[in-house]
């Protein structure tokens, strides 16, 4: 009888289960997921929030591009236009509101406008003012 005893001791003194293999992984598994979504959203807000704010910034620069195009001060100085980009960065230094410094290069030399604008009631960009500043350092105005 004291065998039996000793087994059954013996049998107590085991060491506890590990818990399922599958029950671990599907804690990660969810945790990944939960990871991705979160991700992913992020990156579909930004990218989308990034994307129209390219899209209106290019809208923006076509339409004042398109006004000054063909002034005689940008023909003399800068010539035919090849690229008209609006500087977030420059733009954000100026104080006065609605005011923006597009980046211009032309086939004779390069520069900013500086123009002020405003949105008329069909939705397209006016420019109250505007002046060219080239690479040189000259500096006119092209709309008083």
């Amino acid at each position: 009888m004291q065998f039996d005893g000793q087994k059954q001791v013996a049998n107590q003194y085991q060491p506890p289960h590990s818990p399922s293999p599958t029950k671990g992984k599907s804690n990660k598994t969810l945790v990944i997921l939960i990871l991705v979504l979160v991700g992913g959203f992020f990156l579909i807000c930004c990218g989308g929030l990034g994307g129209l704010t390219y899209f209106g910034v290019d809208i923006v620069s076509s339409e004042v591009e398109n006004q000054v195009r063909n002034h005689p001060m940008i023909k003399a100085e800068i010539g035919e236009i090849k690229s008209f980009d609006m500087s977030l960065t420059k733009s954000a230094h100026i104080r006065e509101d609605d005011v923006f410094v597009f980046d211009v290069q032309g086939t004779k030399g390069d520069g900013e406008v500086t123009a002020k604008i405003f949105t008329n009631s069909e939705g397209m960009e006016e420019i109250i003012r505007a002046s060219l500043k080239t690479s040189t350092g000259k500096t006119m105005s092209l709309i008083p």
